[in-house]
């Protein structure tokens, strides 16, 4: 598991390359005196979201693991604990309907 985290972590971002190859291609652009400069950014900006995205997920990892069931109920519990404290702190600040 630990070496799939670091091998996670040592793929590279494809996001920088992209923000170099918009600018070199931005400047290139305008030093042509070309008008039709504004496609540039329309192109850019959707195109950089895009690779900003696939870095973040390339380098997710998932883990998934099985408790005991001892646990299993402990967190059942922790978690009907703290939807019965969000509903009461709700109905406090009257946000709640009653039923």
């Amino acid at each position: 598991m630990l070496a799939e985290i670091q091998s996670r972590t040592a793929i590279w971002k494809i996001t920088p390359l992209a923000v170099v190859g918009f600018l070199a291609l931005a400047i290139a652009w305008t030093s042509l005196g070309w008008s039709a400069g504004f496609l540039v950014p329309i192109i850019a900006i959707p195109t950089l979201i895009w690779t900003y995205l696939r870095d973040e997920t390339r380098r997710t990892t998932v883990l998934m693991y099985d408790l005991e069931p001892d646990a299993v109920e402990a967190d059942e519990r922790f978690h009907e604990g703290l939807a019965a404290m969000q509903a009461a702190y709700l109905d406090r600040r009257g946000v709640r309907s009653k039923r």
